[in-house]
């Protein structure tokens, strides 16, 4: 397995490790607040609710008892509306309260409640209609003790007492099971926490047994080299990155303890391909080594520029001898003296035949022209074929126009189809005769 990998599937299961950690957490700390706001919804709302219940039926005690009191009939109907009003706050109260029950017991209290409302409410009309009718006496009697409106609203009032105590009991327990599920969640998050570090203390200690020694290792032996000692090996058998740096380390080492014979026997065969770099300031062998290559190098681009330039027919082109030092530059010296000569013979053998008073022109194996003496020159140029002989280098010869050109009469023609030298033609109003003849080199060749 690659060195990647494995700090990679480190990395991976200690930042699963973690984000168990901080999955737990959250999920516990999501159960708590959960808890929290069933602890409110379901407990501390309702208990307000019957608070409401409580609040709302002693108003409506005293609001009966004014509409008692009361002789007119507006104001005994205006107090049975402010009855009608209260019953409508107890509805709402007992309805929240009603959605918040769970606990069977609780239920049935709640029922009981519901049906000691009804009977109180028909024991209200009862006493309503009493007060309208202004019988006052026997409506307070209901109102007495043990009269029967006062009988239905005791029970009714001791069932909202019997309520309250049972949802807090009911909150009480939930409290206790959100504090035990509190330490719950604490102990497991320790635990885990423990074991994330444990693991991740596991992992560094293999990684750093499995990384740090072997690259000490490749520490020494590349400090080795840098001094240019090559004979250290590390040998290690491990298929990761570290195990390919130490081969790769072992084959450089190979390979440098014979690679200054091999540029040398290089060197000697005109192969001056080879880079050699000093490898620290006590390298002698590779400064020298770098310094002959380089300067081959050089004399070999300078030979072949003046090689194409003369080619090219740049004869005033000549080597940077001032480059070069020793017999170096007595070489390229050397080559600048030989082309001078070169050119100097050029330009006089160019002078004689520019002195001789009959045109003469040169051609190539594809009758282009290669040159033209002087008198030949200013002929082309005074017919306006040609603009110099420079520029003419190159242009097909039957540019001159002459009445033979493209025939079979074509003094190049005669030559080469027919053995026969010379030709007649007629050109620019006047009788002409062409000698045609081939070009030898020193073995007598035609070129």
């Amino acid at each position: 397995m690659k060195i990647g990998t494995k700090l990679m599937v480190s990395f991976i299961i200690v930042a699963l490790i973690t984000g168990v950690v901080g999955i737990l957490g959250i999920m516990n700390l999501q159960n708590l607040q959960n808890s929290n706001k069933i602890l409110y919804d379901e407990m501390t709302v309702p208990i307000a609710d019957v608070g409401q219940i409580s609040t709302s039926y002693q108003r409506m005690r005293v609001i009966v008892r004014d509409m008692i009191i009361e002789n007119s009939p507006e104001l005994i109907q205006s107090n049975a509306d402010k009855v009608i009003i209260r019953n409508g706050e107890i509805d709402e109260a007992a309805a929240a309260f009603q959605e918040t029950i769970v606990d069977p017991e609780m239920q049935a209290v709640f029922d009981e409640f519901v049906e000691a409302r009804k009977v109180l409410a028909q024991e209200f009309e009862k006493v309503k209609a009493l007060a309208i009718q202004n019988r006052d006496a026997e409506a307070f009697a209901l109102l007495a003790d043990t009269g029967a409106y006062e009988i239905a609203a005791s029970v009714q009032m001791d069932l909202i007492n019997e309520l309250v105590p049972m949802k807090l009991e009911e909150a009480q327990q939930g409290a206790e099971l959100d504090a035990a599920a509190a330490n719950a969640a604490m102990t497991t998050m320790i635990i885990v926490t423990l074991i994330a570090f444990a693991v991740a203390i596991i992992f560094g200690l293999v990684l750093r047994s499995m990384i740090s020694k072997p690259l000490q290792q490749a520490n020494h032996m590349i400090k080795e080299m840098s001094l240019g000692h090559f004979t250290m090996r590390l040998n290690m058998n491990r298929k990761d990155e570290i195990g390919e740096m130490a081969e790769s380390m072992d084959t450089f080492s190979d390979d440098i303890q014979t690679v200054v014979i091999g540029t040398m026997n290089q060197i000697s065969n005109g192969n001056v391909t080879t880079n050699v770099e000093p490898r620290d300031s006590q390298d002698e062998l590779a400064p020298a080594l770098k310094l002959t290559i380089e300067t081959i190098r050089s004399l070999i681009s300078e030979a072949t520029m003046l090689s194409h330039a003369a080619i090219a027919g740049q004869w005033q082109t000549r080597g940077d001898a001032d480059a070069f030092s020793g017999g170096f530059k007595e070489i390229v010296e050397g080559v600048n003296a030989t082309l001078d000569t070169v050119v100097d013979k050029m330009v006089w053998y160019e002078a004689i035949i520019d002195a001789v008073p009959f045109p003469i022109h040169v051609t190539d194996n594809d009758m282009k022209w290669t040159f033209m003496n002087k008198p030949f020159e200013d002929f082309m140029i005074t017919n306006g074929v040609i603009n110099d002989r420079d520029s003419a280098c190159g242009m097909d010869c039957y540019n001159a126009n002459a009445d033979i050109c493209r025939t079979e009469n074509c003094g190049i023609r005669r030559l080469v189809d027919q053995g026969l030298n010379d030709s007649y033609f007629e050109w620019v109003g006047r009788s002409n005769k062409q000698d045609t003849a081939y070009l030898k080199n020193k073995k007598g060749e035609n070129i």
